[in-house]
């Protein structure tokens, strides 16, 4: 895998905008890993009322709280290294997701069509939501790209594995929401395949392994019998109480939620669903079932669709690459200079989209508190009053 250029290009640049972003997205990049990873770690910290109401499960921030011991332990856990290392290892987690996400390409549509996909997968990460911060959407993401590339491609009758539920297990102790993108498949697989009891005795083990170790662990943290996922989709789902945080109509994820997420990748994709729809007859089906139950939620995020944009981006890459061949056959002229244009207008709208969402826009909250945190050095009693926004600041930064 590390010989393979697609990996090479990912790592470059996730991990060029570790040092870049200096901006925040949403609270929950701090409220759900780095500040609840402080309070495991060193015995004290806030946490929001998410974790007094125990609908997120603790094993996502409980492996940063086991770096932050490691760091402590070396007398290395400096408000530096507790910001960037974790930062740092997104960045590699993510550099892992895109490469199978071009693999995932590869595999479907062919080498050229793969490429296209690795400098749509390139330019488009350059946004500033994904970046590499901690946010438990972009893990969900990333562990799905894995599966998704694990998953047995027009291969499901003589495949009786279910390895590829090993990531989905991971993304739904993280995010319960993990699901929804991978129901379909299962129920794709378990209907195709020739070996159905096998099968569906691999998805019992599998969904029971993750059931006990999520309960058992949480149970253990809440102090009584915990079953998060179940909390999650109580709180989300049946009582709607993520209304609280803002509802939107039914068509926002299509009139808005794609539109922002694509920027300038949007037009390939359209245009590869209107034209070419049987040629996405594998990942369509997804997308389009993920948007439907993404859709009848009332509270709705742009971070949401990061499980799915992968998959957009390939459908993008494919039509690219298909586009250009059309061209190629029809012309004799090189295709050179087609292939430039196409390469400098997907990446300079989101090079400035970087610049400005991962530099400007929203970094007030903290550089507030470096500021705060050097004037307090020499002053560990003094009382600082919060009126912010939804915790739009870190605590322990």
């Amino acid at each position: 895998m590390i010989c393979e250029w697609p990996l090479l290009v990912f790592l470059v640049v996730r991990v060029a905008c570790v040092p870049l972003v200096q901006t925040w997205f949403v609270p929950d990049e701090y409220w759900q890993a780095t500040e609840v990873a402080h309070a495991l770690a060193f015995r004290y910290g806030y946490k929001t009322w998410e974790w007094r109401e125990g609908i997120r499960s603790v094993l996502y921030p409980a492996s940063f709280a086991a770096l932050f011991k490691m760091l402590s332990f070396i007398g290395a856990d400096t408000p530096v290294l507790l910001i960037h290392i974790p930062r740092l290892l997104h960045a590699i987690a993510f550099a892992v997701g895109d490469y199978h996400s071009w693999k995932l390409c590869k595999v479907l549509y062919g080498s050229s069509s793969a490429g296209w996909t690795a400098v749509c997968l390139s330019t488009a990460w350059f946004l500033g939501y994904c970046a590499p911060r901690t946010l438990t959407s972009c893990v969900e993401m990333v562990l799905l790209a894995v599966a998704f590339s694990w998953y047995p491609w027009q291969k499901e009758k003589e495949s009786d594995s279910a390895g590829y539920l090993w990531p989905v297990g991971l993304a739904c102790v993280v995010r319960p929401t993990a699901a929804v993108p991978f129901l379909p498949l299962a129920v794709r697989h378990l209907w195709h395949s020739s070996c159905r009891g096998q099968l569906l005795l691999h998805y019992m083990a599998i969904t029971g392994a993750f059931v006990a170790l999520t309960v058992c662990v949480d149970s253990w943290y809440y102090g009584e019998l915990a079953v998060v996922p179940w909390r999650f989709v109580h709180f989300n789902v049946v009582t709607g109480l993520s209304s609280h945080y803002g509802t939107l109509p039914w068509h926002w994820y299509l009139s808005q939620g794609l539109p922002v997420t694509l920027t300038t990748h949007l037009l390939p994709l359209i245009l590869a669903v209107v034209y070419q729809t049987a040629r996405h007859r594998d990942l369509l089906p997804v997308i389009l079932w993920s948007l439907l139950v993404y859709s009848c939620l009332g509270h709705k995020e742009f971070r949401f669709l990061l499980p799915v944009l992968p998959l957009c981006l390939c459908i993008a890459g494919d039509h690219i690459a298909f586009h250009l061949a059309a061209c190629a056959k029809r012309s004799d002229r090189p295709m050179g200079f087609r292939r430039q244009v196409i390469f400098l207008a997907l990446l300079i709208p989101n090079l400035v989209a970087l610049v400005y969402l991962g530099v400007i826009h929203q970094r007030g909250p903290l550089d507030t508190m470096q500021t705060l945190r050097k004037e307090m050095e020499g002053n560990l009693q003094a009382n600082v009053l919060f009126l912010m926004p939804c915790h739009s600041t870190p605590y322990y930064r």
